[in-house]
């Protein structure tokens, strides 16, 4: 069965609708980093009154919330291409500002791991269907800016839940900062509801018609004959592995072994990763807009591996005002592949498979990263703590260099096919 879709039909210009739909979506994604990174201002708190081990930390962190995330983020993803995206996305929005909210009744670290999974659930169903709503909303010339926004707000949440988190928690506790997170997000769910426009699957691409919709079996097989899909996908792991890492326990590392208060802490990190990452992610996305594919990711690349000394040198300076510097230049010069990657893997994908594409994506990138960055960080931290003390901390995190060196030569490797991979002319539209 085919449906459909007229090439007279297709989109050319980019609607009020769509901007406002970018708007709403790129909120959605800030909320949804700023409830996931919150506790991570907490954790001091958190630590104490649960008395909670670095790697019970890094449990929490990465793998009880990403395992659910990843795995639920696929038939999520095929529900959202089947069914209304709109509404999967508002649901889940719905679903996580709860489970936030109940994040204030825990009582042990079983009842922050419940809460903590109840927050997988939930983000599971966000960001695949939202990226796929953009793909049909803008055109192919200003889809990377587009992608680029959406993941400069996630950047501009960790900010938010980092920064602004840190002094909620000095003035209001961290209970009370979670349950005001909550009905954050229940407003914008309100919002999402009237204000987004479900957009006409294809309406933004060349295509006379959509074709039937595959079985997961024949998505998966498809997007795995992609060759440049495979790099990107690992590239963008290993940097998250990395900056996971950081994010998890850079406010500790900043309390505990430099003497940070836990709002200074906040502020340093959130305020880094959200204006550096999020200039990044822009950055990439603008250079996407009238560079060709490939020299876009040989530049991201080349970020990536300046990155890694940069980050190296950031563990082991002194200076506050160098800690500042050389933590910014890596989120900056490593954000630059992540608006261009989504985009390119939302324009090599068959439209009636973008929210599987981009679930996909989610699957490999924080299923691997975001799991084993701080559960790695935290294990290395407690095992050398005996020894080191805090400075074991200090020298766990070493791994985030090694992974960014790793994630240059994956994103290299995907620079060398990709073109291969997308249709000449998509290509075009892309340079």
């Amino acid at each position: 069965m085919t449906a459909s879709n007229p090439a007279s039909a297709v989109l050319t210009r980019t609607t009020s609708a769509a901007w406002l739909a970018l708007l709403l979506l790129t909120l959605v994604n800030a909320f949804s980093l700023i409830d996931r990174k919150l506790p991570f201002i907490m954790l001091e708190s958190i630590r104490a009154e649960f008395a909670l081990s670095d790697t019970q930390v890094g449990l929490l962190g990465g793998v009880m919330f990403t395992v659910i995330y990843s795995l639920l983020g696929l038939p999520l993803a095929r529900l959202a291409d089947r069914t209304s995206r709109k509404l999967v996305v508002s649901g889940a929005l719905a679903f996580w500002s709860l489970m936030t909210a109940a994040g204030a009744l825990g009582q042990s670290f079983a009842h922050l791991a419940l809460a903590r999974i109840g927050l997988a659930v939930g983000e599971a169903g966000a960001v695949p269907p939202s990226q796929a709503i953009l793909a049909d909303y803008f055109p192919l010339r200003r889809r990377g800016v587009a992608m680029a926004v959406f993941q400069a707000g996630g950047a501009l949440g960790v900010m938010g839940g980092l920064a602004l988190g840190g002094h909620l928690v000095e003035a209001m506790g961290w209970r009370q900062t979670l349950v005001l997170a909550g009905m954050a997000g229940l407003a914008l769910t309100a919002a999402m509801l009237i204000g987004l426009k479900e957009p006409r699957r294809g309406q933004s691409d060349e295509v006379r018609r959509v074709e039937a919709k595959a079985t997961l079996g024949e998505a998966l097989v498809a997007l795995w004959r992609m060759r440049s899909f495979k790099w990107l996908a690992l590239g963008g792991a290993l940097f998250t592995l990395g900056t996971s890492a950081i994010i998890t326990f850079g406010p500790s590392y900043l309390v505990r072994v430099r003497g940070f208060s836990i709002a200074d802490a906040g502020a340093y990190i959130g305020v880094v990763t959200g204006l550096a990452a999020g200039a990044g992610v822009l950055v990439g996305g603008w250079v996407s807009s009238w560079n060709s594919p490939r020299r876009t990711l040989i530049l991201a690349g080349l970020g990536l591996a300046v990155s890694a000394p940069c980050l190296y040198f950031a563990l082991n300076t002194d200076s506050r005002l160098g800690l500042l510097v050389l933590l910014a230049a890596p989120l900056f010069l490593g954000s630059l592949y992540m608006g261009p990657s989504y985009a390119f893997a939302q324009t090599m994908a068959p439209v009636q498979m973008r929210a599987l594409t981009a679930s996909v994506m989610v699957f490999i990138i924080h299923g691997l990263g975001t799991s084993l960055g701080p559960l790695i960080v935290g294990a290395v931290s407690d095992g050398l703590a005996p020894s080191r003390g805090v400075d074991g901390l200090r020298l766990a995190l070493m791994i985030a260099p090694i992974a960014y060196v790793a994630a240059a030569a994956a994103i290299a490797a995907a620079a060398s096919r990709i073109e291969g991979d997308l249709p000449a002319s998509r290509v075009r539209a892309a340079r």
